[in-house]
């Protein structure tokens, strides 16, 4: 009887001290493998040799657990990124889709517009509309591919600014003045409301044109007709004490959802997606807007009550304190009447006859080269006052042209005028290393070839 009772005595404490605990493990494994919980932990014990059996099961648990976690969080972070692809894949698409879109859009009336042109039968006015066409195409065109790359130029930090005291109010004048064909043609009011003068801003006059005529196109593109378009500025005070200007470009427009407008300024977005939209842009302007006011320390936001119910843009940038008409540049100079000895290089033919008779018919005499050693052999024989060459010319390029022209005696004084398609600050400053007095990115309307004469020799 002493013997069973010390038996059951020693089961009995074996199965509390060793037993039991295994017990316990096996149901915490088991819980672990059902629910896929690592944090459940076995009950700790006071036995020796099943402690340390404990406790390795429970570090394993815990080791299980960390890893578990990484890898919950690994697939998070990878879902993520597959989910990000996957949406600028499709935003991509849909960038390409629309970029195909608005570049056929003009495409289809310049075409038109040149059978026009070549029909024997067609009237002068006919010709004349036609030509009106292109060039109000070929100006939309231009504007797509300038915003492309000024979006580019400003992702890679490549984009300067020409800083300069600028009247704010005379700049809203032009801007608003070129915008005024555009709201007509779309049956638009369009007004400026500008009750001071002499509100001057330290800014790039090209690049802060380029922002209010964004926004003005934008008012008269998403407007329907017999809306207006009312544009305003006012002085405000900063929020830290430091005095500034607001422009509110406020139209009767589509309007924006509530939704849309925190999001409207981020690149390829459009608050009109559908088929009926038209020709809507590439969803660049805005963030080309908001990125070109940054650059000016200044900002641009948006408030709209709704779809249907208008919007209004509003721009703000740092005044400057007063300054004398004379800081300003208010006129250019006027332009040289001497008849110009010009030459013009380039492997485009069609742009060196169009060019070439464009200038003549300014009255100045004009010789054309198709490639570099022709430009200079005619620039040897003809000593041109100005010379416009292209870069990307066969048998030499255009750094190569310049370097030699500048190298020689009898052609060092020619100004020279590099027009090119590249466009960056590095190939600007390539042209000017190599000895070119200008540089102009194609396409150069007659405007700009006009102000370019005019400044490469100003009348005395």
């Amino acid at each position: 009887a002493a013997s069973l009772a010390l038996a059951f005595y020693v089961f009995g404490s074996l199965q509390k001290r060793v037993t039991t605990p295994l017990a316990r493990m096996t149901e915490v494994a088991r819980e672990v493998m059902a629910s896929r919980n690592w944090a459940l932990r076995a009950p700790e014990t006071d036995y020796e040799d099943v402690r340390v059996l404990v406790e390795a099961f429970n570090g394993m648990l815990s080791e299980c657990e960390v890893r578990t976690n990484e890898l919950e969080r690994e697939m998070v972070i990878r879902r993520e990124a597959e989910q990000g692809l996957r949406l600028a894949d499709r935003r991509k698409d849909e960038f390409l889709a629309t970029l195909a879109h608005e570049l056929r859009n003009p495409l289809a009336p310049m075409t038109s517009a040149v059978a026009v042109i070549q029909m024997p039968a067609a009237t002068r006015p006919a010709r004349e509309k036609a030509v009106a066409i292109m060039e109000r195409q070929l100006q939309h065109m231009v504007r797509l591919i300038d915003d492309l790359l000024d979006a580019s130029r400003i992702a890679t930090g490549k984009l300067s600014l020409t800083r300069q005291p600028l009247d704010l109010p005379a700049l809203l004048r032009s801007t608003v003045e070129l915008a005024q064909p555009l709201a007509q043609r779309n049956g638009l009011a369009l007004s400026l409301a500008s009750g001071e003068e002499g509100l001057f801003v330290d800014g790039d006059s090209v690049r802060l044109t380029q922002v209010f005529s964004n926004l003005l196109h934008n008012a008269c593109r998403y407007t329907p007709h017999g809306g207006r378009i009312d544009v305003a500025l006012r002085r405000v005070m900063g929020t830290e004490g430091a005095p500034g200007v607001e422009v509110a470009i406020r139209d009767t427009g589509i309007g924006v959802a509530a939704e849309m407008q925190d999001r409207i300024f981020d690149l390829f977005e459009q608050a009109d997606k559908t088929l009926e939209r038209g020709s809507a842009g590439l969803g660049i302007g805005l963030t080309l807007t908001r990125q070109l006011l940054q650059l000016h320390g200044g900002t641009v936001s948006i408030t709209s009550e709704g779809l249907g119910r208008g919007s209004c843009f509003t721009v703000g940038l740092p005044l400057l304190e007063a300054r004398t008409a004379a800081a300003v540049v208010t006129s250019a100079p006027a332009i040289d009447p001497r008849s110009l000895r010009i030459l013009i290089a380039d492997d485009n033919q069609d742009l060196t006859d169009s060019l070439a008779e464009l200038l003549r018919v300014l009255g100045h005499r004009v010789e054309v080269a198709s490639d570099g050693e022709a430009a200079v052999r005619a620039a040897e024989q003809h000593l041109p006052d100005v010379a416009l060459l292209d870069i990307g010319m066969p048998r030499r390029n255009g750094y190569e042209v310049a370097r030699h022209l500048r190298s020689q005696e009898a052609t060092r004084g020619i100004q020279l005028v590099a027009i090119t398609g590249w466009g960056q600050a590095s190939d600007k400053e390539n042209a000017m290393t190599a000895g070119f007095d200008r540089h102009l990115v194609k396409p150069i309307g007659f405007e700009q070839l006009i102000e370019l004469l005019d400044g490469l020799f100003q009348v005395a």
